[in-house]
């Protein structure tokens, strides 16, 4: 397989990411890795960005479950970025790696490795997309770890980022383009977990659906709408938004964090006209 070849199968798995359709998108990643790493072994610095790219493709799925080989696929990610010397393909695999750090509970690891991506890369105009989504995701885990002031401060620099453009990244991959949109639902996320109710509202209301990317990017808007509103004790609304996501984006309704929060929701409320339905459907009965 050449670079044109694997860039193509990427660029499809990058696709049927940004369509919720993971189950499809980890079937082809193996093989896509597997050429990469051949492709790279004589094909110099573009070789190693091709392979980069295949493992931050990897660690985008692979996140989705949480699974063990997304520590491997992010951390190879960063080594492939090494050789490749190019910015976009070191922020995404930095921000790669900040996404497996953060979901493992390595607050001030995957912090340090924001900090390093977004001082070695703030004077490049390529990689300005990339590092505001960096941005975006160390605000959330500062939030996670109750770093408010940090978690603030990350925000409005990755506000201030974003909103310097470009609007769009020179690959396809997770985490797509960056958007008023993506900024207004990390706000929603980072002020719900730091505890600010009627913040996250705010976010939420400022989220133009009709404008969303993706039915990826619609599927976190949901799921995080519907995790507000379900700690609001608003399990209608909730509920509403959960029936909508397992019929737009079955695959992503599916997922272990989905799951968990409707058996949460059945043991509040099990009476509740259909929420049983909707947890047999997910799997999470």
């Amino acid at each position: 397989m050449n670079g044109a070849q694997l860039h193509a199968g990427l660029d499809t798995v990058a696709r049927q990411i940004g369509e919720a359709r993971y189950v499809e998108a980890a079937r082809a990643v193996p093989h896509l890795v597997a050429a990469a790493r051949a492709h790279a072994r004589h094909s110099g610095p573009g070789g190693a960005e091709t392979l980069a790219r295949a493992y931050v493709v990897a660690t985008a799925v692979s996140v989705k479950e949480r699974t063990d080989v997304s520590w491997l696929t992010a951390d190879r990610s960063v080594q492939a970025a090494r050789q490749a010397r190019n910015p976009v393909v070191a922020a995404m695999a930095a921000r790669a790696q900040y996404v497996v750090l953060r979901q493992r509970g390595h607050h001030e690891w995957a912090a340090q490795v924001a900090d390093q991506a977004v001082a070695d890369l703030s004077g490049e105009e390529r990689a300005r997309p990339v590092l505001a989504h960096l941005l975006l995701e160390s605000a959330y885990g500062a939030a996670q770890a109750g770093n408010t002031t940090r978690a603030t401060s990350l925000y409005e620099q990755a506000r201030d980022t974003a909103a310097r453009g470009p609007a769009t990244t020179t690959w396809l991959d997770a985490p797509g383009p960056m958007t008023s949109d993506q900024v207004e639902r990390y706000g929603l996320c980072i002020h719900h977990v730091l505890g600010d109710s009627r913040a996250a509202l705010k976010h939420l209301a400022a989220v133009n659906g009709k404008r969303l990317p993706t039915r990826e990017r619609e599927a976190r808007v949901r799921h995080d709408s519907a995790k507000l509103y379900c700690d609001m004790g608003d399990l209608p609304s909730a509920l509403a938004l959960l029936q909508q996501h397992a019929e737009e984006t079955p695959q992503d309704a599916r997922r272990s964090s989905v799951k968990v929060m409707i058996s949460g929701m059945l043991a509040v409320s099990p009476s509740m006209p259909g929420l049983n339905q909707l947890a047999v459907r997910v799997g999470a009965a």
